[in-house]
């Protein structure tokens, strides 16, 4: 019986690990699948490689179903708005396309101005770094509410794991 709050103590910090470990996933496959590309776009030279860097993150927006509600978990906010992101981003590659398809008639100048146009619908400085502009908690999206009460169970499952830590250290002394 000695042994029982440790072994309690081992479940819940398993629990917790799994639980970070999926949320870990979340937010790495939301990186791969749509941030890299939306970085890759926003710093590209050329409008064929920002449009195609676009084009692959619209793909993964699309294919994770953000295009439309919004990240907050009781207030709807407009920063964490994902529709107006999401219609940010494809007016930009639309944007991008008129340019391509009329690329005799732009002039070096209107390409320059629209991939800095880009870069500033894509990006904001933060603190002296450049960071992606993108709802809080977007990887979560549309089980936001969901995840919040998971957090809270694994907090509560790390704070009994030390419980049955310290219980087992003053039954085993």
């Amino acid at each position: 019986m000695k042994i029982f709050p440790f072994f309690l103590c081992f479940i819940f910090v398993c629990v917790f690990a799994l639980y970070a470990g999926s949320c870990t996933y979340r937010q790495i496959t939301f990186n791969q699948e749509v941030g890299s590309y939306l970085e890759q776009a926003a710093s590209a030279n050329t409008v064929p490689l920002a449009k195609e860097m676009l084009a692959k993150a619209l793909n993964g927006i699309e294919r994770r179903g953000l295009t439309r509600g919004n990240t907050s978990l009781f207030f709807d906010v407009a920063t964490n708005d994902v529709g107006i992101w999401y219609r940010n981003i494809k007016d930009s590659y639309e944007e991008l396309d008129r340019v391509s398809q009329s690329d005799s008639k732009t002039s070096s100048l209107e390409t320059s101005n629209m991939l800095l146009k880009l870069r500033d619908t894509l990006t904001d400085q933060r603190q002296g770094n450049t960071v992606l502009v993108t709802p809080e908690y977007l990887a979560f999206h549309p089980h936001r509410g969901l995840f919040a009460f998971l957090d809270f169970c694994a907090f509560l499952f790390l704070l009994l794991a030390f419980v049955c830590f310290f219980w087992g250290m003053l039954i085993n002394s």
